[in-house]
């Protein structure tokens, strides 16, 4: 299968997002030296979730849905989620199995995903409910954390901590909604491989 350029909003917008991932980065990294950035870096991170969902409305109220969308939206969501569990996990040291975790399921989505396109074995997949419902709750669950950090970790207003029962109760969720996002992915690539096999016999 051929993924041609196409010039439409969603397109640029999940080009865009991709361009925010090292602006959030370095925004988060920097706010620990200085505190006033931690204002830029949410902002970020509220502009890529809300071109998110954007981009999709667009795509699909205009009409504007192309081979080359299916390809940047994940790709785009990918980047952002991987990059931001990293750096948060680099402040909060409780995060880096939800971190691992999250590194593989992108990690072996991303493997599938190349491996159908190599192999021209089926058109790229759209995302489905359940990875939009993870990523909703992630950007949620990731603003509340740079906002109230759990302590020593100094937030948006300075003491205002959260509590750790919130924090892991959270951590929970977002991992428990990953694995159900991953499982249902895993079940979608591998229907995928088993319809082709069976046509080819």
């Amino acid at each position: 299968m051929k993924v041609k350029w196409t010039w439409t909003v969603p397109n640029v917008l999940s080009l865009f997002r991709i361009v925010l991932v090292p602006v959030f980065a370095i925004l988060y990294i920097k706010s620990e030296q200085y505190p006033s950035l931690v204002c830029w870096a949410i902002g970020v991170l509220v502009l890529s979730g809300l071109t998110d969902m954007l981009d999709g409305l667009i795509a699909r109220s205009c009409n504007q849905v192309s081979e080359l969308g299916k390809v940047l939206d994940p790709a785009a969501d990918k980047l952002t989620q991987v990059t931001v569990m990293l750096c948060l996990s680099v402040r909060m040291k409780q995060l880096w199995p939800l971190f691992a975790v999250c590194f593989v399921k992108e990690a072996l989505q991303s493997v599938g995903a190349m491996l159908l396109l190599l192999r021209k074995r089926s058109e790229v997949q759209a995302a489905r409910w359940y990875g939009k419902i993870y990523t909703i709750v992630f950007y949620l669950t990731v603003v509340l954390y740079v906002v109230f950090p759990p302590a020593p970790t100094v937030g948006l207003f300075g003491s205002w901590n959260m509590p750790l029962w919130l924090f892991a109760a959270l951590a929970v969720l977002v991992g428990v909604l990953l694995l159900i996002s991953f499982y249902g992915y895993a079940r979608v690539f591998l229907g995928i491989v088993r319809d082709k096999g069976d046509k080819t016999k």
